[in-house]
């Protein structure tokens, strides 16, 4: 069987934590292309030291994010630009940033107290398509370039457009019980049911016994409704 990242070339990262600095050089070699090491310094000083970039660079290049090559009309530069793999990570945070950013807009528009329920229901349950389709996309780079990518890299930098989705969305169901259980039934079906228990059980297996109980509460006050 052909993987996915033999088909489109991606290689998976290296297993590392990043942090909010290498996610802004990151940010600025997807925004600027390539850039010699005083271009980029000059981009995010404001973030991120020279003398803090040097080991930065390093770390980024160790784990498959970067790479550097001589610049045409002077050796003695260094140009530095993102790995293929990379840029399709980045691409993949924008593209679905776009999404997210999108789907607020749509929901901002929403009036739940002006919206009749047989109308707001099927609106939040195509919401809620959406937006599961946007949270399968942390799955997806996880296969195709390392849970480091994703955990580490995509996720992070899209929790800002995540926290004002839930926002948002919870202000519109706190207004409208009926579309609030909807929603939920539309969400919690019964296969994401059972995967909780099952995600209750290793985590009580391995010792997290209060996230465990948290998990079994949900699920009983859900199924009690």
């Amino acid at each position: 069987m052909i993987m996915a990242t033999e088909m489109f070339g991606a290689e998976r990262f290296g297993e590392a934590r990043l942090d909010e600095k290498d996610r802004k050089i990151l940010e600025v070699l997807y925004e600027s292309g390539s850039l010699n090491f005083n271009a980029l310094a000059e981009r995010v000083k404001s973030e991120v030291s020279r003398a803090t970039l040097v080991g930065r660079l390093e770390k980024l290049v160790r784990l498959g994010y970067l790479q550097k090559s001589e610049g045409k009309t002077d050796r003695r530069s260094v140009i530095i630009k993102l790995n293929p793999s990379a840029y399709i990570l980045m691409y993949t945070v924008e593209e679905t940033r776009s999404r997210l950013r999108t789907l607020s807009t749509e929901l901002e528009k929403l009036k739940p107290l002006d919206a009749p329920e047989d109308e707001l229901t099927p609106l939040l349950d195509e919401v809620s398509k959406k937006l599961s389709s946007a949270y399968s996309m942390t799955t997806s780079v996880a296969l195709l370039l390392g849970v480091s990518a994703a955990t580490e890299v995509f996720l992070p930098m899209l929790i800002d457009e995540y926290r004002q989705l839930a926002q948002i969305l919870t202000q519109i169901l706190a207004r409208s019980p009926n579309a609030r259980r909807s929603y939920l039934n539309s969400v919690f079906t019964q296969e994401n049911l059972d995967r909780l228990k099952e995600l209750s059980t290793n985590l009580e297996e391995k010792g997290h016994h209060e996230y465990a109980k948290l998990l079994e509460l949900f699920i009983k006050q859900h199924n009690s409704r």
